[in-house]
């Protein structure tokens, strides 16, 4: 099947909606809340970067998008320059078949020409083959350790506490 991935476009909103709540209807670690977070970060205009899969027929059949996140390093200021992957989704029907994989190859490629790294919250055994490893030093309050991943694309990964955008934390 070819797939081709590109930036979102205001006439997908409502199919990304659908992607998201169909994706994750039946996954028992999600609040069923991520279209409603994508919704809440598209207006508060902090989607740096979202991109859709779609089929030669136009359907859309994947999405990852990337928002800040700020890490509380203890000093006066946080760091910034550092990205969320989340949430991302593909059409249950076409999963195992790689979409997920470029999109985020794709959505890397494309933030790291920006970002300074890049933060997940995931399953450790498909995200660790894009570069996300575990810091102990690197913190998501209320995340088990070993789903929280991180990666730098300069220089070393930082020490801290992570905080993500309030669309996170809605519900």
């Amino acid at each position: 099947m070819q797939i081709h991935i590109r930036a979102e476009k205001p006439p997908d909103e409502d199919a990304i909606d659908e992607l998201l709540d169909l994706a994750f209807a039946f996954d028992s670690h999600s609040q069923q809340n991520e279209a409603h977070i994508v919704r809440v970060l598209r207006e508060q205009g902090q989607l740096t970067l979202s991109l859709v899969a779609q089929t030669e027929q136009n359907e859309l059949v994947g999405h990852i998008c990337f928002s800040p996140v700020q890490i509380d390093t203890g000093n006066t200021e946080n760091l910034s320059g550092w990205l969320g992957l989340g949430p991302m989704a593909v059409n249950p029907r076409l999963q195992r078949q790689g979409i997920g994989r470029q999109l985020i190859q794709v959505g890397l490629a494309e933030i790291q020409r920006h970002a300074t790294g890049c933060v997940v919250l995931g399953e450790p055994g498909f995200y660790q083959r894009f570069g996300f490893k575990n810091h102990p030093d690197l913190i998501l309050p209320g995340a088990l350790a070993p789903f929280f991943m991180a990666q730098s694309f300069s220089g070393d990964v930082p020490s801290g506490q992570v905080i993500y955008q309030t669309a996170f934390q809605t519900t």
